[in-house]
């Protein structure tokens, strides 16, 4: 009789040599259990954000290469600046993208006797508003027509608003040659009297341009205008318009949701403070982040814009326009804010 042993040995000694070989190579949990996160997952296409990468069953370690590219954008680039906080983090600051667009990011580090690459996230580049130019004008001789130059090239989005006095005035369609404006906004029925708000935009405006504003009726007050361009912008989002009319108090402010901004989009914002306030500041909430004035800082009068970065908006709590005038003499605000999303 044949000792079963005889047949059994070989079998034994390849699941022997099997287990062996497994125990000296390193654990790969395979595509579906091994990912990572990006935070935030947007930035502009100029390059530079600082971001986080978490790894899901990652060992990371140095020398690690942060990668950018294939579909739609072809970028083939590596971040900069890596930095390997643990096995399951790292940081690193994105490579400049030549559009627009989704992009495919995916780590390669270094293991035992080789490297492991992950699979990859998105990350999304994107061109943030830029302000070309500022202008406004003042007109205190009880005019009712005020011109204002933009001075820049290519098409841009431009945004005009006017604040004037006077219950029996109206503001006439803003006027540039060639150019068809839209009215956003206008304070009228609002109980804001007598003082009045209008906004207005157009988009692909080639500059540079001469803004024509001006009042019709039967009375003389003061008259401003003030006038802006942006590259990278588009039609603002009417959905979005926020406006309040209040009393003095200490800080009024309006809520700005949270959900109906994205990543570098701008919020375009007008605050009036009734009765020669001599100062107004505006800022945003959560503390830290600040308005930036578009030249437009005449007393009682204050136009602001602000580009919203992901880390802006990544809280659930809403953003807050707030406004403060340092001389008290303010006794009626009034306040507005739309979206302008970006291209």
């Amino acid at each position: 009789m044949i000792d079963p042993f005889i047949f059994l040995a070989p079998i034994l000694l390849l699941v022997v040599v099997a287990l062996l070989g497994f125990a000296g190579c390193k654990f790969h949990p395979g595509a579906v259990a091994e990912s990572i996160t990006i935070t935030p997952a947007s930035g502009s296409v100029a390059g530079g954000t600082s971001i986080s990468i978490t790894g899901t069953n990652t060992s990371f370690a140095a020398p690690a290469t942060v990668n950018f590219g294939t579909l739609p954008n072809t970028i083939n680039a590596t971040a900069t600046n890596v930095i390997v906080l643990s096995q399951t983090m790292l940081t690193a600051n994105t490579p400049p993208s030549p559009s627009p667009g989704d992009v495919e990011v995916w780590v390669t580090y270094s293991v035992s006797g080789g490297t492991d690459t992950t699979p990859s996230a998105s990350y999304t580049y994107f061109k943030a508003p830029v302000i070309l130019a500022a202008e406004s004008a003042l007109d205190i001789q009880g005019g009712k027509s005020v011109q204002v130059n933009l001075n820049f090239t290519g098409q841009k989005l431009v945004v005009v608003t006017l604040l004037w006095g006077g219950t029996t005035l109206a503001a006439n369609p803003v006027n540039a040659p060639g150019v068809t404006f839209t009215q956003l906004h206008t304070t009228s029925g609002q109980g804001l009297n007598p003082q009045q708000v209008a906004v207005y935009h157009a988009n692909n405006v080639t500059g540079p341009i001469t803004i024509t504003a001006s009042l019709s009726g039967n009375s003389s007050v003061d008259f401003i205008v003030a006038a802006s361009a942006y590259d990278n912008a588009t039609t603002p989002d009417t959905s979005s318009i926020l406006q309040t009319t209040l009393p003095f108090v200490a800080s009024p402010a309006v809520s700005f949701p949270v959900t109906n901004l994205a990543a570098g989009d701008l919020i375009y914002a007008v605050v009036v403070g009734r009765n020669n306030a001599s100062s107004l500041t505006g800022n945003l909430a959560p503390a830290g982040l600040g308005l930036v004035s578009e030249g437009a800082n005449i007393p009682g009068f204050l136009v602001e814009d602000y580009s919203l970065q992901a880390a802006d908006i990544s809280s659930a709590t809403p953003i807050a326009l707030s406004a403060a005038d340092s001389s008290g003499t303010a006794t009626r605000w009034y306040t507005f804010a739309i979206r302008i999303p970006h291209v």
